[in-house]
């Protein structure tokens, strides 16, 4: 047994006498209820408890208003109304009928978007195509639009500002000929969203399908109303604010449904779903809002809950909990259970030169058998160690630089005009019988500080004056034919150690001396995982290093686990990548599995921001999936070094990341 309601009166078929015609309505119901019901609550229920009155089909007279209803069909009779209004959009204006005074100010508006948008369109667009479709229309068709061309109104507002409330009946606001200005959709969410920046909760899902998030915010709006809104990537398509009477006024208590937001319909199902609904308790109040949102990759809808409460008047956000997670995944103890290979290295190992001897031995000059008295008489000697440098390689090939200081005492009355350096250096190892070679260049220059100095590339002439002290220094170049993956300031490893030099200097008589110097390299200052924990300052989740024996260095990745209040993150280091930093959140794992699902791969390759391929090594970091369940984890990072001359492969097990909810 049922109440159904039809919109008005059957038409009679022009005199036919056809008796179908009086006796059935001419469209389907608009509402049903159970029978019987009071008169008061089906036009309750019908949003018209000010107007309008109740003709059961085929009868003449109305139902009584104290009356109760009997199941039957029924026909609303609304009065005609004698209302217009002046709608202005911009600089749209139209005079539109009013339906029924009776009818909410969201029937107006509706009315107002349908009438509206071929005028409004037309001018925004100004395209001939539109403009034709905008004729036709206007000629006697359908006066509504296609949903994607639809004017959409946020409210509807009196000439000196005042909103209407959606809920109001027409004639209890508006009279005839009043001008309303209608505020477009998106004017309206930039006004609010300025006022909506106390988010409370945020449940945000990323969506792999179409690579926009799909969101649900909730909080505090300036004006002491709940708001909650919508988004689309960073749209917002639906924002509805409620004040502290809304909240404390339903006749039901229960679950009920406020908001709800879809995406297309593809194989029968949505492609996303962001649902609002209100848990009311049997005073009539709101306690807890449950936010619930699905993006077409999850696996099932993300819902929170969230309590509201008072506090000195103002609406305040109570506790928030996760009902249900968007993964249908192993929990941690089960995601630990999965048993990761060893380390393990191939290649091999850097090896360390022999120590430096301390103090180090410095040169002393030593003249020819056939020089004369006055380099005899001189005293030459090394002022401090060696320093070394290298330049940047180019076509393949570098310098590497060797820096002495030397000074040099002339007692005599006698001045030596030194005009030719040369330099050779000993390539054979130490222990074997000398292979001395020349120099790339030899040069002399002024030091005027650590690692500062000016290098005369001109000329090799100086002078050693009579009863003075000179100071120069040496500039020893070796070129290097091997990669280069940074500047160091030691020999090359292809070079022995110690490296001899053996510098000739000659004067304007013929006459020469010469000095041997030696340069000890220091131990290798590479990076560790030691020096890695000193400069983040704090512990490290894992950390993989591999030598480079032909680049003289090492390559390390290493991870961290950052635990904030409501989130967690990975930080991924790679020596290769410019030395950064790069932060892995949980959207970027959970893409990670998706596309492992999607292609039934276990193994999915970290974006090119993360991993590095130069010059011939290589970084890559894989994300291990368990691809044989579905919704199988992400459960593994693979770590994978390949440098010129060694290999090393590591593991890391992931563990849950949280997600932010602000």
């Amino acid at each position: 047994m049922s109440i159904r309601v039809f919109l008005d009166a059957p038409k009679k078929d022009g005199g036919s006498g056809s008796a179908s015609s009086s006796s059935a309505p001419r469209v389907v119901p608009i509402a049903s209820f159970a029978a019987p019901a009071s008169y008061e609550r089906v036009l309750h229920s019908l949003q018209l408890e000010h107007g309008g009155a109740l003709r059961q089909v085929g009868a003449t007279s109305s139902v009584a208003a104290t009356s109760t209803i009997p199941d039957g069909d029924y026909v609303l009779d609304i009065p005609v109304s004698q209302i217009s209004l002046k709608v202005v959009l911009h600089e749209t204006k139209l005079v539109i009928p009013v339906p029924s005074h009776l009818h909410k100010i969201h029937h107006l508006m509706d009315v107002i978007c349908r009438r509206m948008t071929p005028y409004y369109v037309a001018k925004k667009e100004k395209s001939s195509s539109n403009n034709d479709e905008e004729e036709d229309e206007l000629d006697g068709g359908d006066d509504s639009s296609s949903s994607s061309n639809l004017v959409r109104l946020a409210q509807l507002r009196t000439m000196d500002g005042f909103a209407l409330h959606p809920y109001d009946t027409i004639g209890s606001v508006l009279r005839d000929g009043d001008t309303v200005l209608a505020v477009e959709w998106n004017a309206w969410v930039k006004e609010q969203e300025k006022l909506c920046y106390d988010v409370w909760l945020k449940v945000d899902q990323a969506d792999f399908i179409d690579s926009k998030n799909k969101r649900i915010r909730i909080g505090r709006h300036q004006h002491n109303k709940l708001f909650i809104a919508i988004d689309v990537d960073r749209e917002c398509v639906l924002l509805e604010m409620f004040d502290v009477e809304a909240l404390h006024n339903f006749s039901k208590s229960g679950k009920q449904m406020v908001m709800h937001k879809e995406g297309s319909r593809q194989s029968g199902k949505f492609t996303w779903s962001a649902k609002v609904h209100f848990v009311i308790n049997d005073k009539g109040r709101v306690t807890d809002v449950e936010l619930s949102v699905k993006s077409y990759s999850d696996d099932r809808a993300e819902i929170k809950n969230i309590g509201i409460g008072m506090k000195k008047g103002d609406l305040v956000a109570g506790p928030f909990r996760t009902v249900q997670s968007s993964d249908i995944e192993l929990e941690n103890a089960a995601q630990n259970a999965y048993v990761l290979p060893s380390e393990h290295h191939t290649g091999p190992s850097l090896s360390f030169p022999p120590p430096v001897p301390s103090p180090v031995p410095l040169a002393k000059l030593a003249p020819s058998s056939s020089s004369n008295d006055v380099w005899a008489k001189i005293r030459g000697e090394e002022v401090d160690p060696i320093l070394a440098d290298q330049t940047w390689a180019r076509d393949g090939s570098f310098n590497n630089l060797f820096f002495a200081h030397l000074n040099f005492i002339n007692p005599t009355e006698q001045e030596v005009p030194v005009i030719k350096m040369t330099g050779e250096y000993n390539a054979a190892e130490e222990g074997k019988a000398p292979q001395w070679t020349p120099l790339k260049h030899a040069v002399i220059g002024r030091r005027s500080g650590y690692y500062n100095y000016s290098w005369n590339w001109d000329s090799n002439e100086f002078e050693i004056p009579a009863n003075k002290t000179t100071q120069i220094a040496v500039n020893l170049g070796i070129s290097i034919k091997a990669p280069q993956f940074d500047r160091h300031r030691r020999a090359h490893g292809s070079l022995p150690s110690p490296l001899h030099f053996r510098v000739v200097f000659e004067d304007i008589k013929g006459n020469s001396a010469s000095m041997e110097l030696a340069y000890f390299n220091p131990p290798y200052d590479l990076p560790s995982k030691e020096k890695r924990i000193e400069r983040v300052g704090h512990p490290l989740a894992f950390f993989l290093e591999c030598d480079d024996i032909i680049g003289e260095d090492k390559v390390l990745v290493d991870i961290s686990l950052v635990e904030e209040s409501d989130f967690s993150r990975l930080e991924i280091y790679n020596s290769e990548n410019s030395s950064s930093t790069h932060y892995l959140y949980k959207d970027a794992l959970d893409k990670l599995k998706f596309e492992a699902h999607k292609t039934g791969v276990s193994e999915v390759r970290l974006s090119d921001d993360i991993c590095t391929d130069k010059n011939g090594r290589q970084v890559t970091l894989t994300g291990m999936v368990d691809v044989t369940r579905p919704s199988g984890p992400l459960y593994a990072l693979k770590v994978a070094i390949k440098t010129l001359s060694s290999y090393a492969e590591g593991f890391y097990l992931v563990p849950r990341l949280k997600k932010s909810n602000q």
